[in-house]
């Protein structure tokens, strides 16, 4: 079956209000994925019309032989009823972020918060996304080799002196 482009079916300001779900075996879920059928479900209210808070006109299909309404409400337990290892780290994971997220509100202005929101926002619609560990490098490689102006003068702070290792081969360290 040949799917188009998202370019050629969707056009700008276009929004998905349906999707159709297999969700696989717990097994799959509990050892590689934990949270799939949570992050699935939660995609309910940012599916449909984007001038609602709470949209009505979304719906999520799900199919597939492993997935029940019991595994939807509980899926963050073992069948022994303790918490899945995956669900622990996750828990763990979220509650650093949340942490984080509340320092940053205590950091940061409301002003600079939307700036930095905007910011955000723009460069994802823009979709300058790292490909791969290449262009991931080369990305890097240019930061350090043309850095801005911030980052040209803290970086003065962490540069290793230039006659270091002149010094070293000398003996005088």
């Amino acid at each position: 079956m040949h799917v188009p482009p998202y370019e050629q079916i969707c056009n700008k300001g276009c929004h998905w209000n349906r999707m159709i779900l297999d969700p696989s075996d717990e097994l799959w879920e509990i050892s590689k994925n934990l949270g799939t059928l949570y992050v699935a479900t939660s995609r309910g209210k940012t599916l449909g019309s984007k001038d609602q808070a709470y949209p009505t006109d979304s719906a999520i299909y799900w199919t597939g032989n492993s997935v029940s309404t019991n595994r939807i409400k509980n899926c963050k337990r073992k069948q022994n009823g303790q918490l899945c290892e995956s669900y622990k780290k996750r828990a763990k994971w979220v509650e650093y972020l949340e942490g984080k997220a509340e320092e940053t509100k205590t950091r940061y202005s409301k002003r600079k918060l939307e700036e930095i929101t905007k910011t955000t926002y723009a460069a994802a619609m823009k979709g300058d996304f790292i490909k791969d560990r290449t262009d991931l490098t080369a990305r890097i490689t240019d930061i350090i080799t043309n850095p801005n102006k911030k980052w040209k003068e803290a970086k003065r702070d962490h540069e290793i002196p230039s006659d270091y290792f002149a010094a070293s081969a000398s003996g005088d360290l």
